[in-house]
């Protein structure tokens, strides 16, 4: 006759280990709509419209903040590899992303609020890449014309495209 023994140690060991498989699972599925979606995009300029910004979104509302962080930083380190980032004018926005989806979750803890946690992610996302854009353009108003002024309404839709989503996705949820 067998006897397992269960204990409160070996149930937060297994725990713990699920915690650690789901964030390593959610950090990868989230870098890869990350990259897929940079892959979708119009090319309007020195800055292309991508699907980028709304996985961000996404992403911001829905992840831990362990899953954020890493997710962040493989793609981040991911795009390092595989673009000549001296050459690429966008390239700021995508360290811009990596910072954003920390940050929306961190601010989603404190704020409750998607709609200032989506305007936090598009700042953070901006401010890096515009400071990016203005060294490779080097006049603030080509950084305002070309890499933000197309994009407000854009973002706008896609924040609230992102927050309905995540209603929707965090109702199916809790049922």
């Amino acid at each position: 006759m067998v006897f397992v023994k269960i204990t409160v140690k070996n149930m937060i060991s297994v725990t713990q280990n699920y915690k650690e498989t789901n964030t390593t699972y959610k950090t990868a599925l989230s870098v890869l709509l990350l990259l897929l979606a940079s892959e979708v995009y119009v090319p309007i300029g020195v800055v292309p419209i991508t699907l980028q910004t709304f996985i961000v979104f996404l992403l911001g509302l829905n992840l831990d903040k362990c899953s954020a962080i890493n997710t962040g930083l493989l793609f981040v380190t991911i795009k390092l590899m595989a673009l000549p980032f001296w050459a690429c004018p966008s390239f700021g926005y995508i360290i811009g992303i990596g910072f954003s989806i920390p940050a929306m979750c961190y601010l989603r803890q404190l704020t409750h609020n998607n709609v200032i946690n989506c305007l936090a992610g598009y700042l953070v996302t901006n401010s890096i890449g515009s400071v990016w854009l203005y060294c490779y353009l080097h006049n603030w108003m080509l950084v305002w014309q070309y890499g933000l002024e197309p994009f407000i309404l854009i973002e706008a839709f896609k924040s609230v495209v992102a927050i309905y989503m995540s209603k929707s996705l965090t109702k199916r949820d809790n049922n």
